[in-house]
């Protein structure tokens, strides 16, 4: 990664690497976060692949972490635009605000995050989708009208620990599948599925169980209650945030897969594991 002039970035300069927390990507760039639940956040964007980054502009707003952060490209205009919304130190605040890197400026929007924690978010189609919780549900950003707005439909109670991801043009949830699941019952999957959303009926379809076997190999390593799973092109890479350096990848093509070799133990200034997975394609054309 190229290093940060920290004298030269006015926002950064009470600020320190180690404060540094990868929160998002899309198209090429990265997107850290520096501060604590105690100063306003600073966010900086970088393209490794260039070298480049840019801090943006400091956001007026009074100390907590936000509750939702993405970031969205447009290869055609080449801009990007950042997305936060929630506050961690006040559930009341739902307040949605974009940066968009044509006007280097952020701009508050009427609509407002809908209740209930989310997870990384996925661009689809120009818009960005995430997986609210409590109940299980998938909420869109529109990049151009700058409006939430919940999909329909819900999505199936038996699918355990849900994560989006973008094939082809296509918004798909990979998760557990649990028949006989309950919120009074600790979640024990039978295996692993794969929905598309079919915007014609309406509905999520599944399209594809992963292999028993994989299921079976995976589960004698991985603990389920603390399954993550991200996905890019025709891989699904799948892993646990307990001991995130086992990751399994899967080809959903040809219904193949195998174990990473094992990761790098990657840890931040005090020693503490900082290990977290997200898909990368590297640009060099993406500017800030």
């Amino acid at each position: 990664m190229p290093e940060f002039s920290w004298g030269e970035a006015q926002n950064l300069r009470n600020l320190t690497p180690s404060a540094a927390e990868l929160v998002a990507s899309d198209g090429g760039l990265l997107l850290f976060r520096f501060g604590s639940l105690r100063m306003p956040q600073v966010y900086v964007v970088c393209n490794p692949m260039t070298g480049k980054w840019k801090c943006l502009p400091r956001i007026v707003q009074t100390t907590g972490r936000h509750s939702f952060i993405g970031i969205g490209t447009d290869s055609a205009s080449n801009t990007y635009k950042v997305v936060i919304s929630g506050n961690q130190s006040d559930a009341s605040d739902l307040t949605t605000k974009v940066y968009g890197s044509s006007t280097d400026s952020w701009m508050g929007c009427d609509s407002a995050l809908p209740h209930g924690s989310h997870q990384s978010g996925v661009v689809c189609n120009g818009n960005l989708y995430l997986v609210g919780k409590d109940p299980a549900k998938v909420v869109a950003f529109d990049f151009q009208l700058g409006v939430w707005t919940e999909i329909q439909p819900p999505i199936p109670d038996r699918i355990i620990r849900p994560y989006l991801f973008e094939r082809h043009g296509q918004l798909m949830i990979v998760g557990g599948v649990d028949n006989i699941w309950t919120r009074t019952r600790l979640p024990n999957p039978e295996s692993i599925g794969l929905w598309k959303l079919d915007q014609a009926l309406k509905a999520w379809v599944e399209v594809e169980r992963l292999p028993k076997l994989l299921c079976e190999e995976f589960r004698k390593w991985i603990n389920f209650d603390s399954f993550r799973c991200i996905g890019q092109h025709d891989i699904l890479y799948l892993t646990c945030t307990n001991h995130g350096r086992d990751v399994m990848a899967y080809d959903i093509s040809n219904r193949t897969w195998k174990w990473l070799p094992e990761s790098p133990r990657l840890v931040d200034y005090h020693g503490r594991p900082r290990w977290r997975p997200l898909p990368f394609e590297p640009s060099p054309f993406a500017s800030l």
